[in-house]
């Protein structure tokens, strides 16, 4: 694993993680990383970038009951993305690890990440990792 500082090449870097995406998609999480002083680590092998994850610190008020609010840092996974042909390789458990580690060293307190519902390998990854569904979001098209 290798940190990267956010730069021109960067993105260049990544973007071949996402091609179902286009750039727009990764500007806006690169931006919201520098901006909140972020992390981006790169798994690579043998030169070649198999899997990224992103990921920013954040201090936070939240509301614990009817009345009373609690103020803590939280970590917030913004993005973890192996390639396909890397999966089940224990290239996410690693690039997870780390960024878990990172948040840990700068003292949160509640570690996020969020999943589509509907995919359920990434579901059970993070659940076998410990972490358990907090908040559902539900969308309504027109």
């Amino acid at each position: 694993l290798q940190e990267h500082l956010l730069g021109g090449d960067r993105w260049d870097m990544i973007q071949p993680l996402y091609p179902e995406f286009g750039g727009s998609y990764l500007d806006h999480l690169l931006k919201r990383v520098e901006r909140e002083s972020g992390k981006v680590l790169v798994a690579e092998v043998d030169g070649e970038v198999v899997g990224c994850i992103m990921g920013v610190k954040r201090m936070l008020a939240t509301k614990m009951g009817a009345s009373d609010c609690k103020e803590h840092s939280d970590g917030l996974t913004l993005e973890l993305c192996v390639r396909t042909e890397w999966l089940r390789k224990k290239i996410g458990a690693a690039l997870l690890e780390a960024m878990e580690a990172h948040y840990r060293e700068g003292g949160v307190d509640v570690i996020k990440v969020g999943a589509v519902a509907s995919n359920l390998d990434a579901c059970q990854f993070y659940k076998k990792r410990g972490y358990e569904p907090w908040f559902v979001y539900f969308l309504k098209r027109d």
